[in-house]
């Protein structure tokens, strides 16, 4: 299954913001570039996620807004029916992003074109790297330290003044 499955998993702000690029600045060329900072202190290097990303990247690309995800838009006051309009179109193109492993076997991504597709793969493109790598940590160990860490929690908790017992929130 596809880490993003909807375009709509993205903050509120990047629509905002997309509706102004649209509206002021639709022939603005823009450049973004991904780029792992602490190469040196990842458990294993992110060129490893490449073929994986690749793969997500591919399925962002397919994906469009349904009907009811523009009804959504359309039902926020400050989002345009023009964009919405604009959006029902919509598709990130994928020859826009370009992916390469460089000398230092770092994983480069970067993206080039018209800034309304450029803009708009970033929160995706972090949220894919992100679920890609975290995903390769989950092993047996690891998980049963955050259940451990969750069952004690609680017990380090300070009763809550109004009951004097635990309120601890169910995720």
């Amino acid at each position: 299954m596809p880490i993003i499955r909807s375009l709509l998993d993205t903050d509120l702000y990047k629509f905002t913001m997309l509706q102004v690029v649209l509206h002021q600045f639709p022939e603005t060329h823009s450049v973004y570039e991904f780029r792992c900072r602490n190469n040196d202190q990842t458990v294993y290097p992110l060129s490893e996620i490449r073929d994986d990303f690749e793969r997500e990247l591919d399925d962002l690309c397919s994906l469009q807004f349904s009907a009811d995800e523009l009804d959504y838009l359309r039902s926020l006051r400050f989002i345009k029916s023009d964009f919405v309009d604009y959006l029902e179109l919509f598709q990130l193109k994928r020859r826009f992003v370009h992916v390469h492993i460089d000398d230092e076997n770092r994983l480069n991504i970067r993206i080039e074109g018209p800034m309304i597709q450029a803009m708009f793969f970033e929160i995706y493109i972090l949220a894919i790297v992100n679920e890609l790598y975290f995903r390769r940590l989950e092993t047996p160990a690891v998980l049963a330290e955050g259940k451990s860490a969750c069952a004690t929690k609680p017990r380090c908790l300070p009763p809550t003044p109004s009951t004097s017992s635990r309120a601890i929130p169910n995720f």
